[in-house]
């Protein structure tokens, strides 16, 4: 893959949700439908432009290849969810 590239970053995506990273206008994220899914619900996010969908053999969505912006209340979102995180 592209272990020396300082260009990518590879992250489980937990620890995305959970942090806040630096999107650029050239910043592509590729992660899985239910991942997707999670980002939009999360409330991080806003401009979520879908490149490219890399369908699963079935021919449901499988991966997307995507930009996105943090909302401007995405502080206060991520702070919300490592509250609900810490007391289970």
């Amino acid at each position: 893959f592209t272990p020396n590239d300082p260009r990518v970053h590879l992250f489980e995506f937990d620890r995305f949700l959970a942090g806040k990273f630096d999107l650029t206008a050239q910043t592509l994220l590729v992660m899985d439908h239910a991942s997707y899914q999670r980002l939009i619900e999360s409330g991080s996010f806003i401009d979520v432009q879908i490149a490219q969908t890399i369908p699963l053999p079935n021919g449901l969505p499988g991966y997307h290849l995507l930009t996105a912006r943090y909302s401007p209340d995405s502080s206060r979102a991520i702070t919300s969810r490592a509250s609900t995180s810490r007391s289970r």
